[in-house]
């Protein structure tokens, strides 16, 4: 009978499948999380205020270890807990957030090495500029963590807790995986390793720290992108705030 026609005659060619779009952050959820970070800084202040009453004479933070870390953990809690909802709203899974298995670890090894190198520059600018005999005045106040040797041991496993484990993870899921990446839709990379390395440090309520933890911010946030994977910022922060914290109970009852 008759020849079959070429199969271009029959079937017309099939377009590639488009690329899946992955959900991701707008503008507004990069408004909303700022505004909660703002009532919760301003609603801890208010807390504090109205339920801490000082003894006579100077505001100590090391005599309020017990409130002030308890209105922190609750705090970062909040935090993370809006990132999470917001989430579930855009419909991003965990491993959207970055809870996968990094692609490696050296950025996190990086980060750590990172932070004590630009901690230790700022601190010899410091020490040049007093040299020079500029007044540094709050630039040295650090950000110690405040801690009595009269307290029991319940507060320092209390407090190391908040320290180690709740603050890095809530402070990386919001300021990496939300601020971050939702900076990241908006602006060329760089703007957003800068923009959410200041808001880490402005979120410390510290001028003294405000340089040295926007690098560390934008550090964290480095590695997050360089590794693909939260947990690695995560660990970079959960051991420099180890290290912090042991050689302030170190000193502290020494």
């Amino acid at each position: 009978m008759f020849a079959e026609p070429p199969r271009w005659v029959t079937e017309p060619p099939v377009a590639p499948p488009e690329p899946e779009r992955r959900p991701t952050w707008r503008g507004r959820d990069l408004l909303f999380g700022f505004g909660v970070l703002l009532l919760g800084l301003v609603g801890i202040s208010v807390a504090v205020a109205l339920l801490v009453e000082p003894p006579e004479g100077e505001f100590r933070p090391e005599d309020f270890v017990v409130e002030g870390v308890s209105f922190t953990v609750a705090f970062e809690l909040v935090l993370a807990a809006t990132v999470l909802l917001l989430a579930l709203r855009r419909g991003m899974s965990l491993r959207d957030l970055g809870f996968v298995r990094p692609r490696r670890w050296g950025p996190m090894v990086v980060a750590v090495i990172g932070t004590y190198v630009a901690l230790g520059f700022y601190a010899l600018a410091l020490g040049l500029l007093e040299s020079a005999g500029v007044d540094i005045g709050v630039l040295d106040e650090g950000n110690t963590i405040p801690v009595d040797r009269s307290e029991e041991t319940a507060v320092y496993v209390l407090l190391g807790v908040a320290v180690v484990l709740v603050a890095p993870f809530a402070e990386e899921l919001f300021f990496r995986s939300f601020v971050f990446r939702a900076m990241l839709t908006m602006w060329p990379a760089w703007v957003a390793l800068f923009l959410s390395g200041l808001a880490f440090s402005l979120f410390h309520i510290n001028v003294s720290v405000i340089i040295p933890f926007t690098v560390v911010g934008m550090l964290f946030a480095w590695a997050y992108r360089a590794s693909g994977s939260i947990w690695t910022s995560i660990g970079a922060h959960a051991i420099v705030n180890g290290i912090s914290f042991v050689l302030t109970v170190t000193q502290t009852t020494a």
